[in-house]
């Protein structure tokens, strides 16, 4: 059996916008607890020194006091009072035992208190010390559910459509702590001691922080609990499209679908992987089947939306997407894809409200601040797609795209010299970005700088010699037509 683990002591608690270490809290109640011992014993001790002073003074140093004459004492108890000693050990002992028996029980109680303002602290001491308190692996389970609740932690399935690396919970520590003493605990018992929901739980917890790795161990341990779940191997399958495995993630969906699972999920991720393997009409028909299974499951419209955009059928991915928000109001990123399809289908003004409520749902979008920034700008105002933008670049200060599309709404506002200077941020994101240099060129051609139009258009044209015709053919560069440098470099006759 090994022994107590006391790493729970080396855990923070934030107490009044402070991070406290729980150690530190420990030692400092139990030190002024101490300090008041000493303090009362040293008092005790001035005292009997005192007294010791005044009956060492000769009767002539003592204060004269005129005493009542007093009863005749018996023999036997002048003798008793002769006989009791100034200082009685026993009795002296027996006041510090009880002093400390108070102080001991106040400790107790300040304990107890500070249990019931952090009750997960307690349920981590007795995780701590199982085996002495004597708990039952029921009773492991309750706690591990109980922490698991306190963490926030409560998924036991993973949506294919995860965002990776969702920012730490406050509860992180709590999820670590306990992935650490359930693999304590399991190699003291030899077995798996909890429930299959609690290891799903922790894996759930490291693949949406994006650690797979640690996520395919608990999966793993899930499945040893009960193999004949098919959530485990299901939550595999996510992570492994997550990693671009897909043989390994197909082998895993076809074991699913041969257990002739009475659920959407396994057609859900096969036509995922389908999807990822370019078979779009083939993930179209499993997105059916699954629609079949489960109609108003919102993940499986808005993906099978995403796969009629890719193909430019968007007509139809609007109403999936529409479909998807009517299942699932608060999906934000069915709300976006409205948005993008809509814009692909010229409808501007419907796409900027869109993008409005995908704001409402979740403010913190970089990409609905972009995208509502690019139906405003389709739509004329410039100056509110100005503003959109710079909600963008503020969540997202390496977003090129933003930054390129700041540039073009001040183009278009006419203030050139803050636009060459949006543009040469884009660039300096992202230097392959021929749109921002072709617009850098545009720049330097309204300012009549041949040189540097000549420079920014070159680089344009390398990215994407499409340009090139575009420069032929259009009169974007109208003022330098004439020149003989420019026709000649460009080949215009």
């Amino acid at each position: 059996m090994n022994l107590p683990n006391m790493d729970w002591l080396n855990k923070n608690l934030n107490i009044l916008g402070h991070d406290i270490p729980i150690e530190v809290i420990f030692y400092g109640i139990f030190l002024v607890l101490v300090v008041l011992m000493i303090i009362a014993l040293i008092k005790r001790r001035q005292k009997r020194e005192e007294q010791r002073e005044i009956d060492k003074k000769t009767p002539e140093q003592k204060p004269i006091i005129k005493e009542e004459p007093k009863e005749v004492v018996k023999t036997e108890e002048l003798s008793k009072n002769i006989l009791k000693p100034v200082f009685n050990p026993e009795e002296e002992i027996n006041k510090i035992r009880d002093n400390f028996q108070s102080a001991f029980d106040d400790l107790q109680e300040r304990i107890r208190c500070f249990y019931t303002i952090f009750p997960e602290i307690r349920l981590i001491d007795d995780l701590n010390h199982y085996a002495e308190r004597g708990l039952t692996t029921m009773d492991l389970r309750d706690i591990v559910q109980r922490l698991l609740d306190y963490s926030g932690q409560k998924d036991t399935l993973l949506s294919p459509v995860m965002t990776i690396l969702q920012p730490a919970s406050e509860g992180q520590a709590i999820v670590e702590y306990l992935a650490k003493r359930i693999n304590e605990i399991d190699k003291d018992f030899k077995s798996k001691v909890f429930k299959l929901e609690q290891y799903l739980t922790i894996g759930c917890y490291y693949a949406k922080r994006g650690l797979f790795e640690d996520a395919h161990e608990w999966y793993k341990k899930a499945a040893e609990v009960n193999q004949y779940n098919f959530i485990p191997i299901y939550n595999e399958s996510v992570i492994l499209l997550k990693q671009d495995r897909y043989s390994e993630a197909e082998t895993m969906i076809t074991e699913l679908l041969k257990e002739n699972i009475r659920n959407y999920h396994p057609y859900f991720l096969k036509a995922l992987l389908l999807f990822n393997k370019g078979a779009n009409d083939e993930a179209l028909d499993c997105f059916d089947k699954a629609l079949e299974l489960d109609f108003f499951c919102s993940d499986i419209w808005y993906e099978k939306g995403i796969v009629l955009s890719s193909i430019e059928r968007f007509q139809e991915a609007l109403q999936c997407f529409e479909n998807a928000i009517i299942t699932n109001q608060r999906d934000d990123k069915a709300w976006q894809a409205k948005g993008v399809a809509l814009s692909r289908l010229g409808m501007h003004e419907d796409a900027y409200k869109a993008y409005e409520q995908a704001i409402a749902i979740k403010p913190e979008d970089e990409e609905a601040w972009y995208g509502q920034a690019i139906a405003l700008s389709y739509l004329g105002a410039h100056e509110d797609a100005l503003r959109a933008f710079d909600f963008a670049i503020k969540l997202n200060k390496d977003s090129y795209k933003a930054l390129y599309g700041k540039g073009l709404a001040l183009f278009y506002l006419k203030n050139y010299d803050e636009a060459l200077k949006t543009f040469d941020n884009t660039i300096s994101i992202n230097g392959a970005y021929a749109k921002a240099w072709y617009n850098k060129a545009l720049i330097h051609h309204i300012k009549e700088d041949l040189e540097n139009t000549l420079f920014s258009l070159t680089k344009a044209i390398e990215l994407n010699p499409k340009y090139k015709e575009k420069v032929v053919k259009g009169d974007d560069f109208i003022k330098f037509k004439d020149n003989p440098d420019f026709m000649r470099l460009y080949s215009i006759e």
